[in-house]
């Protein structure tokens, strides 16, 4: 069975009586950052449950979902500026 980009979505659960938060998703990079984390931390990110068509389901500490609001033009133009201060260079990937 083939999804829609429209129904490869990712969730993220939780609630107020539990320190921890269930992501899943299907998102490539979001997926690549889980296993990454999950290798490093083990005991507090792991694999929640089995889940098919590609899609992962782990959990994480609350503490790892944050919502940071929108970058403005003047945040991008500071950002630029102290990367040039600092000499800064973005990481190159093979692509």
């Amino acid at each position: 069975m083939k999804l829609t980009p429209a129904e490869k979505e990712t969730v993220i659960n939780f609630d107020e009586s539990d320190d921890t938060a269930r992501v899943y998703t299907y998102d490539s990079r979001l997926k690549s950052k889980l296993r990454q984390l999950h290798r490093k931390f083990p005991e507090k990110i792991y694999p929640d449950k089995e889940v098919s068509h590609g899609a992962v389901s782990y959990i994480v500490p609350k503490t790892c979902i944050v919502i940071y609001p929108p970058h403005t033009d003047e945040w991008k133009a500071a950002a630029r500026e102290r990367a040039k201060i600092t000499g800064f260079q973005p990481r190159m990937t093979d692509k």
